[in-house]
């Protein structure tokens, strides 16, 4: 059975109704799954609307909120049909993806500040910049590798480019290394000053930048076998389920709050923010009744 959200002022969003359902795990993660890809078709709609509101701004800011958008939305379909599957390698590299785009996303709305937005770019112009030395080092016995060719070719565009939107900024430390761990920091620090660090997770972040087939990953992931098999790693993480949409569901609004300011159709953007609260209260009230039928503690959720 499914419930059915609308008014006059409101676009019309079904979702399972959470009180008939079996306190199950598996009919929880049917209804997760459900409710997910109804948010996410909204966000495609969105996604759309503020395209055409937009209409393809060449505009850089205008580029980099729209393609934050689009990146934290496809992180967080691709997310949560792997959590469902429990595929945790998986669902765990995406997430960080997610919180990351949309931590971006939201600070970068909030601060729309010329000197931000050029920090911003500036970041990447450094991490370009390092990326195009090990490339032209590693064509110099292989110059005939016409993708290593082409890469190089794109980045020294788009260095030259950027370098004319950040002319303000200093540019990073260009000696520092490109995997290192400033970025997560960063992330962190701007999610917490906007209070929303509750997806932030600095032992899984550091995980995810150890070589992949190395020695270390080889034995951290044998440790962390051990841990699923020994706890609840191996359930499915309603939890951060929940805190995932909440964090799409906050960056959506402040998103359409910057679509709302050039919309000559202002209540069609304002129906949609309306309706972001049903998501909102669907994924907390649905993840209070789980935990509540499953013996799983709410403290500090």
């Amino acid at each position: 059975m499914q419930q059915n959200f609308s008014s006059n002022s409101e676009e019309k969003i079904t979702l399972p109704l959470i009180h008939t359902l079996d306190k199950t795990e598996l009919t929880f993660s049917h209804a997760f799954f459900q409710t997910a890809q109804t948010l996410y078709s909204y966000l495609q709609d969105i996604q759309l609307l503020s395209a055409s509101i937009f209409n393809i701004s060449t505009e850089p800011y205008t580029i980099a909120i729209v393609s934050l958008f689009s990146k934290m939305i496809q992180s967080y379909y691709s997310y949560v049909l792997l959590e469902i599957h429990r595929e945790r390698v998986g669902s765990q590299v995406l997430i960080e993806h997610l919180y990351s785009a949309a931590i971006t996303l939201v600070y970068l709305l909030e601060n729309a500040e010329s000197q931000i937005f050029d920090e911003y770019v500036s970041d990447s112009i450094g991490q370009a910049y390092i990326l195009l030395q090990k490339i032209e080092t590693q064509l110099q016995p292989i110059s005939n590798n016409l993708e290593l060719a082409l890469l190089c070719e794109w980045l020294k565009t788009f260095m030259s480019k950027s370098e004319l939107l950040a002319t303000n900024c200093q540019l990073p430390n260009l000696t520092a290394d490109l995997w290192n761990l400033e970025t997560f920091d960063l992330t962190n620090q701007r999610a917490a000053s906007m209070g929303l660090d509750f997806l932030s997770n600095p032992a899984r972040q550091m995980v995810h930048k150890i070589t992949p087939g190395s020695w270390l990953d080889i034995r951290i992931n044998y440790f962390n076998a051990i841990r699923s098999r020994q706890s609840e790693l191996k359930k499915i993480d309603f939890q951060q389920l929940r805190d995932a949409s909440h964090l799409c569901l906050h960056a959506t609004k402040v998103f359409l709050e910057e679509v709302d300011c050039f919309a000559d159709n202002k209540a069609e953007v304002q129906r949609k923010q309306q309706s972001l609260s049903k998501f909102f209260e669907w994924f907390y009230q649905a993840h209070q009744v789980y935990s509540c039928h499953n013996g799983v503690s709410l403290e500090l959720n």
